[in-house]
């Protein structure tokens, strides 16, 4: 029997779909969002749960960031994981 699932291709660098792999990795059952891993570069994810993706990379990119504005209010670099 085939089952067809709807996804969206997502394209990034490898440190993103490394990220992404390792969020679906922690996921337990219906959370799981990556239907294929394609390469080190693209992903294949269900459709359903991209927003979530998007949160996810979004909140990454967020704890990572640092700006100028940071360095003159004295906050320190943040932590890589």
């Amino acid at each position: 029997m085939v089952k067809v699932q709807r996804g969206t291709l997502l394209s990034s660098d490898e440190a993103t779909v490394t990220f992404l792999l390792l969020l679906d990795e922690r996921s337990v059952g219906a959370n799981k969002f990556i239907v294929a891993r394609l390469d080190s570069r693209h992903v294949l994810v269900k459709t359903d749960r991209l927003a979530t993706v998007k949160t996810n990379i979004a909140a990454r990119l967020a704890s990572t960031m640092w700006d100028e504005g940071d360095a003159a209010a004295g906050a320190p670099a943040p932590a890589h994981a």
